[in-house]
């Protein structure tokens, strides 16, 4: 179990990352305007104060909504096996 890694993005107008994947958790945490996560089983739009947790080796990207600002925390952790049983988690 370990932190990979820990930051705060504000993402400009018309931010777009393609996407990645890795063999640990992300979870991302919207503190300012929206954001669209796509992943590989859909799009999500979060609002500030939702998140999502993207488990390990899941394609995943982010783009700010309508072009607007917006600003993320990014934690990237990893944990036991024991908690591999959902691919994807948004939460209100």
């Amino acid at each position: 179990n370990a932190l990979v890694n820990a930051a705060y993005y504000n993402l400009p107008e018309n931010y777009q990352f393609p996407g990645e994947s890795h063999d640990f958790w992300e979870l991302s945490y919207v503190d300012r305007g929206q954001v669209i996560i796509q992943h590989d089983e859909g799009s999500y739009l979060l609002k500030a104060g939702e998140m999502l947790f993207c488990k390990p080796d899941v394609f995943h990207g982010v783009r700010v909504w309508q072009g607007k600002t917006a600003a993320i925390v990014n934690i990237a952790f990893a944990v036991s096996a024991a908690c591999q049983g959902f691919t994807v988690l948004l939460i209100p």
